[in-house]
């Protein structure tokens, strides 16, 4: 070219639209705007080119341009820098070396000497670097092809998810020979070795790894323990993303002393007002030489927010399944299992409903159970009667409840019943105080006696007035705050007068109401702090709350053969609750026996956060063991349950007493305990410790679980920490079907 390169010290924008003043200034530094019809030979490109650079030439024969320093290309969603560039106007072309990197959107392409075509989008880099954000990928190749808006081939490659210094060797990564990585779907991969540091530990000859996504089918971590009853234990799982509103996990059981087992999660979301899971297992046990099954399935039909269907399936093949196979104790001391089919419609004091219940006794094998099969209602809350001050309000329900097998002599029968009962009542508002007087009638119809086919009827008139009212005092705290004391006093008179009721089958309480002619009354105490420092938002925090009940029985009826005085008061309920500090809180629920001087029943539960890293959950339970005073009313005064009755109960003692604890520890290491410890046997029914490792880009977890008749351990590590299920530390493994995680895929 005549003439030589000739630079501006200014800078610039020229457009290639000016060919004339490029023809007499070929080189200058500034931004230079390409035109987006680069070549007519292969696909045109509509978006714009912007070149921006120390120094840009054109070189007119050649038609190349060629930048030098601080290079910057833009074209559309893609910027690619570097220390050099050259461009072939005709071809699109692009060779960028020093320092190159390709960003488009979220992902990074980075080497030491970049080939792209402006006009596919497609590109080389030598030795290519790949940066995924989004899984925080990092993967080195020594060469890198891009031959897709999305896809990847790879030469000599390497991939990690742990961010390291200049030099440092990743935790851990994998390596191979051959790659094709498709952003948004998966990396494939055959003879691939992961390498901790850089030792290897592990090969694969084929790899599947999900990519840059939120849900892809994939291995998920697989889980590990070991039982002294079950022995070796190994729980693949495979997660298979079937559609956006449908996935479903495969689950392999492998107990090596116990047997083999496969389980089916399916999940679908057909539309908002659509939606279920199935989960299905079957394990082949060794020990009972048998075949053991296990089917749950939960949908929810929304026609309206008000008006829904709701079925909830829970099958076994045996009673003792649960027992045997489960690790947690909530399901292996269940003493049912119940499925439910509901239809309801709702409007602002009104429901009908339609509910089937099915229950599975896992005590014994039985075949008289009782069944609702079905139970149709309808529920007025409270309706105001015109201009008056006076209310009205209805539970009508009618039901069919089945046995598989009836025994007559025992009262196991099959019936149906229609139970009616309407109320009306009226508040009276005298100066604070809220009386509010209540009528009702219980009429229940039954197709047939305890002893007979003949249809029964039973009828009954309820009578309450209830009466309550609340004082408080404010007291100056300092400044905006203020200590705020109130003190809650309420009295209800219950009458029920006395029906036979001895020839009536006995479904649930609704068969038994007890004659009543009792005072309930409760005095409830409060201390608030009150925040008024934003006028516009102020706060209250309830410190103390204190609460006693009592009935008393003005019938004083003595258990039959008890010589004794009557007994008119039931046992004191005093409920408490204290919160000296924002992260403690103390519960207190206690029933004493008047009579005999004794405490009946003692339940605490003490939860407090002592750091911001360790918190504390301590609880204890005591009931006292033989024929106890009635507990009183639980201040509903209609309802169900003779004091008579309950005098004749004995109460099985329990004593046992619960912790929980969890630790922080710097590092992302998480520490946890749970224990239940039985006093009365001085043994633990349950006993766990949790160790949990979260880091960048490496979880582990291991548990241990004690219990009476087996211990049992478990492990867990994955290369995606955000699929811990570490809600609860000592927990690991009760997955939250809910939601389940990205697959990790190996």
């Amino acid at each position: 070219m005549t003439g030589g390169p000739w630079c501006f010290r200014a800078i610039r924008t020229v457009s290639v639209f000016g060919f004339v003043f490029l023809i007499v200034s070929p080189s200058f530094a500034g931004t230079l705007k390409v035109p987006s019809s680069i070549s007519d030979h292969v696909k045109k490109t509509e978006e714009p080119i912007e070149i921006t650079a120390d120094q840009i030439q054109y070189l007119k024969d050649s038609d190349f341009y060629i930048a030098d320093g601080s290079v910057n290309v833009i074209q559309g969603t893609a910027h690619l820098t570097a220390d050099h560039l050259t461009l072939d106007h005709g071809t699109g072309q692009i060779k960028a070396t020093g320092h190159a990197v390709l960003r488009d959107g979220d992902n990074v392409i980075s080497g030491d000497q970049l080939d792209y075509d402006l006009n596919t989008k497609y590109g080389t880099a030598v030795p290519g670097q790949l940066f995924i954000k989004k899984e925080n990928y990092h993967v080195d190749a020594a060469k890198m092809d891009k031959v897709g808006e999305d896809q990847y081939e790879l030469k000599a490659w390497a991939l990690t998810g742990c961010d390291t210094n200049e030099g440092e060797a990743p935790l851990w990564h994998f390596r191979g020979q051959t790659a094709r990585v498709d952003v948004g779907h998966y990396l494939v991969a055959r003879n691939v070795v992961l390498y901790v540091k850089d030792v290897p530990v592990f090969y694969t000859p084929y790899m599947i790894l999900p990519v840059n996504t939120d849900r892809q089918s994939g291995f998920l971590p697989p889980r590990f323990g070991y039982s002294s009853t079950d022995g070796l234990i190994v729980k693949p799982e495979f997660y298979w993303a079937i559609s956006p509103s449908q996935d479903a996990t495969i689950l392999l059981d492998y107990r090596s002393i116990r047997g083999t087992g496969l389980g089916l999660d399916y999940r679908y979301k057909l539309s908002r007002q659509s939606e279920g899971e199935l989960r299905y297992t079957i394990f082949d046990d060794h020990i009972t030489n048998s075949q053991r099954t296990e089917t749950q399935y939960q949908h929810t039909q929304r026609f309206t927010d008000d008006f829904q269907a709701r079925l909830d399936v829970h099958l076994l093949s045996d009673i003792n399944q649960l027992r045997d196979l489960s690790s947690s104790t909530t399901e292996r001391t269940q003493p049912s299992t119940v499925s439910t089919f509901s239809v309801f419609r709702r409007w602002d004091n009104q429901e009908l409903y339609l509910n089937a219940l099915m229950t599975k006794d896992l005590v014994s094998v039985s075949n008289t159970t009782l069944q609702v099969l079905p139970e149709i209602g309808y529920s007025l809350s409270e309706y105001k009667l015109g201009d008056w001050p006076l209310y009205a309000g209805l539970d009508a329900k009618a039901d069919n409840f089945w046995r598989e097998h009836e025994d007559k002599a025992a009262g196991l029968i099959r019936a149906q019943r229609l139970d009616l009962f309407p109320r009306l009542w009226t508040r009276i508002n005298l100066d604070g105080i809220v009386l509010t007087p209540r009528v009702g009638y219980r009429e229940t119809w039954y197709s047939r006696d305890l002893t007979s086919d003949s249809p029964t009827t039973r009828g009954v008139e309820v009578f309450d007035v209830g009466a309550n009212t609340r004082l408080y005092k404010a007291f100056e705290f300092s400044g905006s705050q203020q200590m705020v004391h109130s003190i809650e006093p309420a009295l209800v008179y219950d009458y029920v007068p006395f029906v036979d009721q001895t020839r009536l089958p006995h479904f649930d309480d609704i068969d038994q109401l007890p004659q009543k002619n009792d005072v309930t009354y409760s005095l409830t105490n409060r201390l608030a702090l009150e925040d008024h420092t934003d006028p516009d938002k102020p706060s209250s925090r309830e410190l103390i709350f204190w609460k006693l009940t009592q009935t008393y029985d003005i019938h004083a009826r003595r258990l039959e053969g008890d010589p004794g005085p009557s007994r008119p008061l039931s046992n004191l309920r005093s409920e408490s609750i204290f919160r000296p500090w924002t992260r403690t809180s103390l519960d207190i629920d206690t029933f004493y026996d008047l009579y005999n001087r004794r405490t009946v029943s003692f339940d605490t539960d003490l939860r407090t956060q002592v750091l911001p890293a360790w918190s504390i959950n301590l609880g204890q339970r005591y009931t006292r063991e033989g024929a106890q005073t009635p507990n009183g009313d639980p201040f509903n005064p209609l309802a169900p349950g003779d004091p008579a009755f309950w005098y004749s109960q004995p109460s099985p003692l329990i004593r046992y007493l619960t912790g929980e604890t969890r630790i922080d520890l710097p590092g992302r290491v998480i520490l946890s305990a749970k224990a239940y410890y039985d006093i009365q046997n001085r043994d633990y029914a349950e006993v766990d410790y949790g160790l949990e490792y979260i880091g960048q880009c490496l979880g582990f977890a291991i548990s241990y679980q004690h219990l009476p008749d087996r211990t049992q351990i478990n492990w867990m590590i994955t290369l995606r920490p955000s699929e811990m299920p570490h809600a609860k530390a000592f927990v690991f493994f009760d997955r939250d079907t809910t939601g389940k995680p990205a697959a990790s895929g190996l």
